[in-house]
């Protein structure tokens, strides 16, 4: 198994931020999120990951779970910004030809 680059997701969000502030404002659906959503999700992920580094049997499983959902909602947030219409992105899958463009 790969293992899951934290900073990949980080990077990202802040990219975003920074080239396209626009689109990293929270839609209308994401109530859930403040208006300038990016600082407070790369927060979220910091702060499960560092959770993550001292678990102890009692709350592993909590800490690797909170950590997967806020990798979940930050991935969620930036690939629903590639699917905009007016947004356009492109997929390629390494280690092969297959490039998926919208």
């Amino acid at each position: 198994m790969r293992p899951i680059d934290v900073g990949d997701i980080v990077e990202k969000l802040l990219d975003l931020r920074t080239y396209s502030p626009e689109l990293a404002q929270r839609m209308e659906h994401e109530k859930e999120l403040p208006d300038d959503a990016v600082p407070f999700l790369v927060t979220r992920i910091e702060d499960a990951f560092s959770a993550c580094e001292n678990v102890t049997e009692e709350n592993k499983s909590k800490a690797f779970s909170e950590l997967a959902a806020w990798l979940i909602i930050s991935y969620q947030f930036y690939l629903m910004r590639l699917a905009r219409e007016e947004n356009p992105w492109m997929f390629t899958f390494p280690k092969s030809e297959l490039h998926t463009h919208h």
